[in-house]
């Protein structure tokens, strides 16, 4: 269609431009969607399907199973929208602004894989990498800051071709979607044109037309009513005009006298005079009709009254033939005679009299008789008798008329016929919309349309009431929740229900962690739902295991991770459904221990093998600077763990001669002793009281165990009778927590605490125990009011440290071994002069009292550690300069510094001028051998100021090493590679089985037989411009297994940027061979590596780098390392 729209038109017709405007359409079609009751899918067309028409799903679409919207939004509970609230679109170039990137521009033809959407990350610009496809994120890049506004704008051209109105879209925006209406009735188009028949525009036609691009995402509307005059002339009036300004269209006539005048025959083209023939010198008369009529001559207004032509330009008065009173009447076109007063019906409601002799009434209408019933219908079957796409039409007309036009959707027309057959291509399998034009006397115009499916190769199935065709085992919805399906050719299924329509099917699942296993590796699982009976619920816990549980479940793993848990559950009324969540083990800490049973413990935890605490064990630091763990029994580790026992036996000592005095005490075990003599050495007695012991109600006791562990944290247990008594602690006087236990941290206090427990009972009421708890200050150090545990390491710095030895003895100053910190203010690890630094003037003052253009420079070529914003002030000598420089065997780096704030450096490379204004230069593909860099500037003060260094630059060597090895097990593909040579070599292979390339300096071939082959690779590169030839002989068997094919472009390298690791995923099965090449061309890693493996890549500086996998003939991947 749109090649047929530029072909030669019948007429010759201006072209008509219309520009659209500019307002934002969608507000109205939210609110038509609402007055339709449907749900609005939002303004994104990208968002709109077949099934929502203007972004509109009908509300007996919703929660129908079917995504109607494209991202489901009309499912799972749907409402009907009832509010259009103000939406946002962000365009991709603001998306990229957001990131940071640069923008490549709305033409996706511009876009390659790295820069995805347009947006090239800014760590990619200036790179030396073309990642839009037109360079222009090289050469001094800068982040893209501003989005140059859309062109919505919307051009019209139509033409007649064959009776048949072309309307096509032109200078629209690329990717635009197109949406017709005509009279506000959607007509399909093909590409951006619609045809239209030129019968439509006898009366006034609005023609519509609405878009939506990614340059123009809120879409655009523009309407236009034309009619015939509109189509032919270009909306524009085509005549003549006079001198005085009157204009007569075409084919009027303009008067000079009685006898002559001038005819106006095409636009602004007068003829020449014409003469009126028999005009006897002009004298006469014209009717009103401009007859002439010669003098006498007679205009008969009927059959009785006429005038004549009495003088020049001169009618006479109204005279009547003599004898023709009793005739008066009128006569109609047939020539049949009504007397005054009679009627002439022209319908069966409209009529008209006769007023007077001559005279005829205005056309006159019966009351009530004219009611227009404008119902027409257009109906269509196939042809079962004839060739498959074959097609009956007809319809039911409420007026009759001729002026029919048909248009079958297949590009093909046809004038006339109530009823029509027509045959489609049966080799295309489509959907055409037939759509038929009526042009009436009392109804107007009328458009109908009909939806043909043409499928010929799958003719056997259904059709429904209004002849839509589905396929055998295709789907009828009647509603949400009922429908039927095509059982055979022909034949309807009886009505089936959905199941679990009406019934909320959604599931979540609560998950948990559980504190009976350490490192929070035990999850408690719990699936929610529909209450409804059923056993089939289906684990899977994303580690590989799998599991037949009810709702409830309990998983132990191994290790750390991120899993997916899925849970698939089946119950009558919602079938089968899909439950997925997500957790994080985040593990333990890496310094710890592990039990015999192989369960983690963080330090300081205690490994329980008894209710006696002084019998466990609590994991620990082995060694002196707490590289080493392990459990090491708490009675080592606490002196005083038993020093709190009430009886203490090894204190007892009968033989001991104990005063004859009566100073009774009340020992901890409830005993009165005579004195503290008798219950320390005769009852071991460890803690007393002054007085006899009272006899207190029985079953009304507390009181509490205690110790401090190594970090100062004060633990303690209360044993109360009766067993069931509710426990509460004091510290201080001050409430501080419920329970039978208590842990308070005392690492910071130095003044001691009064801890109490306390219960109360209906038998006992309250009763309490209290004890003052001295910090123990005796088993670590203290720093600043901090205390810190024997064993302890503290860091002075990135390089000293210091242990807690014993009881406030901190051991001596110690150095970590080749360690290098950042106190200095340069340190040169951190130079790489292959990091690709930003060429942007950001001046910092290093802590050396230098310059830099900016921190990159700084950071990664000077090795400076810290800087300040802005430059340092210049030197102590205004009038000097020096330069630095880092050289690679391809480009060089020059830096100029020590010169006065003001100054326009000029560079020469070799004599001749390189850059001016600029503190750094960057040369690429330096030539080898000896050349001359100078920078200099001239001032007032200081004249003509310059340094200058010889470099020199050795050439490439023909040093290449020709390797081979075979990448996949018991396969005949051999991998082979040509080290120490640049990456821009050119290679000839010959693979010794009579298979020959030029090629690069890797690549594969496959073996179709066992053998032994020589291989021969001749490689010429810049610096062995006459070629060097390698040879390697290799032995192939068992080579009758092919290699499969594989897809070079599925593997991929992650994270990109990275620091410390990679890994390589989409790789076939098998080890491979895998090599990284840094900016130029030397090999910096060579290693082997499977599917998903992690590579350890810190020996490697900041910069950019390639990876190629030996043995896959595919694009190398881009590697980003920033430290």
């Amino acid at each position: 269609m749109r090649d047929a729209l530029l072909i030669s038109f019948l007429f010759s017709l201006p072209t008509i431009n219309f520009f659209a405007q500019t307002t934002c359409p969608f507000d109205n079609l939210c609110e038509s969607c609402i007055e339709e009751g449907g749900f609005y899918c939002g303004d994104d067309p990208e968002n709109w399907t077949y099934y929502s028409p203007h972004g509109c799903v009908p509300h007996y679409y919703l929660n129908d199973g079917w995504e109607d919207c494209q991202d489901g939004s009309d499912e799972g509970g749907a409402l009907p929208t009832v509010n259009c609230g103000e939406t946002e679109f962000v365009s991709l170039c603001e998306s990229c602004i957001e990131q940071g990137g640069f923008y490549c521009g709305d033409d996706p033809d511009n876009w390659t894989s790295y820069s995805p959407e347009g947006c090239v990350p800014h760590y990619y610009l200036n790179d030396g990498w073309e990642d839009c496809q037109d360079g222009s994120d090289e050469g001094g890049a800068l982040p893209t800051v501003n989005c140059e506004e859309a062109d919505c704008t919307l051009n019209f051209v139509y033409e007649i071709i064959d009776e048949i109105v072309n309307i096509q879209a032109i200078e629209f925006p690329l990717g635009a979607e197109l949406v017709f209406t005509v009279n506000g009735n959607e007509i399909e188009s093909i590409d951006d044109a619609i045809g239209l028949s030129f019968l439509i525009f006898l009366q006034p036609v609005n023609i519509c037309v609405f878009y939506s691009s990614d340059a123009c995402p809120d879409g655009i509307e523009f309407c236009e009513t034309l009619n015939l005059d509109d189509i032919i002339n270009g909306g524009e009036e085509v005549g003549c005009t006079t001198p005085n300004g009157i204009f007569f269209e075409l084919g009027s006539e303009l008067f000079l006298n009685e006898c002559e005048y001038l005819l106006c025959q095409g636009p602004e083209n007068w003829s020449d005079v014409i003469t009126i023939e028999d005009c006897v010198d002009g004298l006469g008369c014209y009717d009103e009709d401009s007859n002439f009529y010669a003098l006498g001559e007679e205009l008969f207004f009927n059959d009785c009254e006429y005038i004549f032509c009495e003088a020049p330009n001169t009618w006479s008065e109204v005279n009547t033939i003599d004898g023709c009173v009793e005739n008066l009447g009128c006569i109609d076109e047939d020539g049949i005679f009504y007397e005054i007063g009679s009627e002439l019906f022209i319908s069966e409601c409209e009529y008209m009299f006769c007023e007077s002799p001559g005279n005829w009434s205005g056309l006159l209408e019966i009351p009530g008789c004219n009611e227009l019933d404008c119902e027409f219908s257009l109906s269509a079957q196939e042809l079962d008798d004839n060739a498959c796409g074959s097609w009956a039409f007809w319809l039911s007309l409420s007026e009759e008329t001729e002026n029919i036009f048909w248009d079958f959707g297949d590009g093909s027309y046809q004038e006339g016929g109530v009823s029509v057959n027509h045959t489609f291509d049966s080799s295309l399998n489509n959907q055409y919309v037939v759509t038929v034009s009526l042009l009436t006397a009392n109804c107007g115009i009328i458009f109908l349309d009909f939806l043909v499916d043409v499928n010929c190769s799958a003719d056997e199935g259904c059709y429904s009431d209004d002849g839509v065709f589905f396929s055998v085992g295709s789907e009828l919805f009647y509603n949400d929740c009922e429908y039927i399906y095509c059982e055979s050719p022909g034949n309807w299924s009886d009505i089936q229900v959905v199941p679990g329509c009406g019934v909320n099917c959604d599931f979540t699942i609560e998950a948990s962690p559980q504190d009976d296993i350490p490192c929070d590796l035990n999850w408690l699982f719990q699936l929610n739902g529909i209450e409804e009976d059923t056993d089939n619920v289906f684990w899977d816990f994303g580690d590989g295991t799998t599991g037949e549980d009810g709702w409830t479940t309990e998983h132990i793993y191994a290790t750390d991770g991120i899993y997916l848990v899925t849970a698939f559950v089946f119950t009558p009324s919602c079938q089968l459904v899909t439950v997925i969540t997500e957790i994080v083990i985040e593990g333990c800490n890496e310094q710890g221990c592990y039990s015999e049973d192989g369960v983690f413990y963080n330090i300081g935890d205690v490994l329980e093998v008894s209710d006696d605490f002084c019998e466990n064990y609590t994991c620990s630091s082995i060694d002196v600077i707490g590289l080493e763990y392990g459990f090491i029994p708490n009675w080592d580790i606490y002196p005083e763990c038993f020093q709190f026992e009430c009886v203490d036996v090894d204190q007892i000592n009968d033989d001991l001669n104990c005063p004859d005095v009566f100073a009774p005490v009340c020992g901890c075990n409830g005993i009165t002793y005579n004195n503290e003599c008798e219950a320390f050495f005769y009852g071991g007695v460890t803690t007393w009281s002054n007085g006899t012991c009272e006899e207190g109600p029985e079953d009304c006791e507390i009181f509490f165990e205690w110790y401090i562990n190594p970090n100062g944290v004060f633990l303690a247990e209360a044993y109360v009778y009766p067993e069931d008594a509710e426990v509460s602690w004091w510290v201080n006087g001050d409430y501080y927590i419920d329970g039978n236990a208590i842990e308070y941290n005392m690492s910071n206090i130095l003044e001691p605490l009064d801890i109490c427990v306390g219960a109360e009972t209906a038998d006992c009421g309250a009763f309490e125990y209290c004890e003052t708890i001295f910090p123990i200050n005796d088993l670590g150090c203290y720093e600043e009011g901090q205390f810190y545990p024997i064993g302890f390491t503290l860091f002075l710095n990135d390089c000293e440290y210091v242990i807690c030895a014993g009881v406030e003895n901190w051991s001596d100053v110690m150095e970590i071994d080749d360690c290098e910190g950042n106190d200095e203010c340069i340190d040169e690890s951190l130079i790489d002069p292959n990091m690709s630094c930003y060429e942007i003037w950001d001046p910092v003052c290093g802590c050396d009292g230098i310059t830099y253009s900016n921190d990159c420079y700084a950071y990664y070529y000077h090795g400076v550690t810290e800087w300040t914003a802005g430059e340092c002030g210049g030197s102590d000598d205004d009038c000097t300069i020096e330069i630095e420089e880092w050289l690679s065997p391809q480009t060089a780096t020059f830096e100029a510094f020590y010169y006065p704030e003001d100054a326009n450096l000029i560079w020469t490379v070799n004599n001749e001028i390189f850059m001016d204004g600029t503190s750094t230069i960057n040369i690429v593909n330096i030539p080898s051998g000896e050349f001359i860099v100078c920078v200099g500037y001239e001032t007032e003060d200081c004249g003509w100021v310059e340094v200058c260094e010889e470099y020199f630059i050795e050439g490439e060597e023909c040093n290449g090493e020709l390797i081979a090895m075979q990448p996949l097990d018991n396969v005949c593909e051999w991998a082979f590679a040509i080290e120490n040579v640049g990456q821009n070599c050119t290679v000839e292979w010959d693979f010794g089985d009579g298979n020959t390339l030029e090629g690069s300096a890797w690549e594969s071939h496959a073996y179709d037989e066992s053998g032994t082959y020589i291989i021969t690779a001749t490689y010429y590169s810049a610096g062995c411009p006459n070629g060097e030839t390698l040879v390697i002989t290799i032995q192939t068997e068992d080579c009758e297994t092919s290699v499969g094919e594989v897809d070079i472009d599925a593997w991929s390298v992650y994270p990109v940027p990275t620091s410390e690791n990679i890994s390589v995923r989409g790789l076939p099965d098998g080890t491979w061979g895998a090599k990284l090449y840094d900016a130029t061309g030397r090999v910096v890693f060579d290693s082997y590596v499977q599917n998903e493996q992690q590579i350890d890549i810190n020996q490697l500086g900041s910069g950019i780098y390639t990876m190629q996998i030996i043995g896959l003939t595919t694009s190398a991947k881009r590697v980003v390392v920033q430290r």
